[in-house]
């Protein structure tokens, strides 16, 4: 059974039925007693993030190589939309450290992007979780795994 708590904005499962369950029988039908076509537009809006998402997977493997690569040009990535950097450097960390999934958000990949479109050729160390240092220079990204950076917060150092 569901049931909804006033002034919580909580949604209360009660034990012994599955939130798949309740969905199915409790929730559902009211959607789609209030919006008819609320099927068909979610299966829609599915299938579209699903094209946008192996098409930006196909335009990070085109730009950044294999998974595996751990070194770029910064030249040819400062080119790149600050997204799709974002991105390629996300997959690749994920690629080093599968363990690091939650914790390599836009607030730590943002910046390390920011700086390789950034016109200020100073090298740059950004330290991110996993063990994983991701090192900018004048002409190359690095993706290194380091265990000496283990135990630094995430963030960027300046070298």
């Amino acid at each position: 059974m569901i049931f909804f708590q006033p002034g919580t904005k909580r949604l209360h499962f009660i034990a012994g039925h599955l939130p798949s369950t309740i969905l199915r029988r409790d929730v559902l039908p009211i959607i789609e007693e209030l919006w008819p076509d609320a099927a068909r537009r979610v299966s829609g809006t599915a299938d579209a993030v699903e094209t946008a998402r192996c098409a930006l997977d196909n335009k990070i493997a085109l730009t950044f190589g294999e998974a595996s690569q751990r070194v770029w040009s910064r030249r040819e990535m400062a080119d790149l939309p600050l997204p799709l950097i974002a991105a390629g450097l996300r997959r690749a960390a994920l690629d080093e450290s599968p363990d690091s999934t939650d914790d390599l958000g836009q607030r730590l990949l943002l910046p390390a992007a920011e700086s390789i479109k950034n016109t200020d050729r100073h090298p740059k160390e950004f330290h991110w979780p996993g063990g994983l240092m991701l090192k900018i220079t004048s002409g190359e990204v690095h993706l290194l795994s380091s265990s000496r950076v283990q135990g630094e917060p995430p963030g960027q150092k300046n070298a």
